[in-house]
């Protein structure tokens, strides 16, 4: 049975005008009665140029919370003073950020050039543990050649990081180690990384092609999940394990090319649509590997049901046809098929469960049978159009 997955990524309202720098009486602040100094918590209006002050209300401003100006799309400018010896998790997340200054006599924080690049960091130099403070990172990214090792989530929900480039000391790329930098349009993978972990890059919506290297064996639950802007994909035959969902809800993928000697997995044309599959044929038993499945599919005489959600959240299928071997349709099937847009069931489908195609909010449904057959449950459709005696 596959998981529906509800996404990562929260949409969050903006609230005020856009294009002007920040003054105190644009931020809120909370006493930290502790260190007898100032927190930042928030902003009333969005801006494009932001100065931490240093002092409010005659105090140090020493901490910036967490979440403080996530999603502050207008956002492009930061400056931080030396007083701020505390940056929350995720600070600045998803913010789009081009330049970002700060005072070389703070004690906490460093910033660092990493390519064409900038990095704030409590390293001076970046290391195999380093992590990027706050979402703080901009530009094209450039490890250096003396990295082993990228740390978990060192480059989480860095939204205006634009290009990574990784050093061929690398092994593995970790659990969500570029998850959402939103606005990375490529990564090179070199041919030293044997695995890319869990959620490695979930949510890097701008990212539109992966060559997975030959050296790669792995690749975890959720790796490139909603990478929606996705369109080719390239797996080579040392990968022997895809994960749970890897490239699910990745809805712009029109071309998969998997090397014809891997030994684990096997490319199959159904229709004008492609899946990637254990099987050398598509069958009762088989399943689609890691969402990797696009376009027009007909499913083949050879299958007598479909399993509950066989085909969920699947965002790439554009539309389906069922052969009249096909009996049974399970809960869920197509559930979440956001593309498809047409399906049509034969009449010797004599039962389907319930919300076979919920979220399927473009598709129209083209049935065979008259009307409703008995074995049908009451809520196998989720108010999609309907049209009853279709012959093709």
């Amino acid at each position: 049975m596959r998981k529906i997955i509800k996404g990562l990524m929260v949409v969050i309202g903006l609230i005020g005008l856009v294009g002007c720098n920040t003054t105190n009486k644009n931020l809120t602040f909370s006493y930290l009665a502790d260190s007898d100094s100032y927190e930042i918590t928030g902003h009333l209006k969005d801006f494009n140029k932001l100065v931490i002050p240093s002092t409010y209300q005659n105090k140090p401003v020493t901490s910036i919370k967490g979440g403080a100006f996530s999603y502050c799309w207008s956002l492009k400018s930061i400056t931080i003073p030396k007083s701020i010896t505390n940056i929350g998790y995720h600070a600045f997340s998803s913010s789009l950020i081009t330049n970002i200054k700060l005072d070389p006599a703070n004690s906490v924080y460093n910033l660092l050039t990493l390519g064409e690049g900038k990095v704030v960091t409590t390293t001076t130099t970046w290391e195999n543990d380093t992590i990027v403070v706050g979402g703080l990172a901009y530009g094209n990214i450039v490890i250096p050649e003396n990295i082993t090792s990228i740390a978990e989530q060192a480059f989480f929900w860095c939204g205006s990081i634009t290009g990574i480039t990784i050093p061929s000391g690398v092994t593995s790329i970790g659990w969500r180690t570029f998850a959402n930098c939103d606005s990375l349009k490529s990564i090179d993978i070199p041919n030293s990384v044997t695995s890319i972990g869990q959620s490695a890059f979930a949510g890097c919506s701008s990212l539109t092609s992966v060559i997975i290297p030959d050296s790669v064996e792995y690749i975890g639950d959720y790796a490139f999940v909603l990478c929606s802007s996705l369109t080719n994909i390239v797996i080579p035959s040392g990968v022997t394990d895809i994960g749970l969902d890897a490239f699910s809800y990745c809805r712009s993928i029109t071309n998969i090319t998997l090397d014809p000697t891997n030994p684990t997995y096997h490319l199959l044309t159904l229709g004008s649509g492609k899946v990637v599959t254990t099987s050398t044929v598509w069958d009762n038993n088989s399943e689609v590997v890691g969402g990797l499945i696009y376009g027009n599919i007909t499913i083949p005489n050879s299958v007598t049901f479909i399993d509950d959600e066989a085909f969920s959240g699947y965002v790439s299928i554009t539309s389906i046809v069922i052969p009249d071997s096909v009996t049974s349709i399970g809960d869920g099937a197509f559930s979440n098929c956001s593309s498809l847009t047409s399906i049509i069931i034969s009449n010797s489908v004599i039962n389907i469960g319930r919300s076979v195609f919920i979220m399927c909010l473009s598709l129209t449904i083209y049935c065979e049978a008259l009307s409703k057959p008995a074995g049908w449950d009451v809520s196998w459709n989720s108010d999609r159009p309907v049209v009853w005696g279709y012959t093709a």
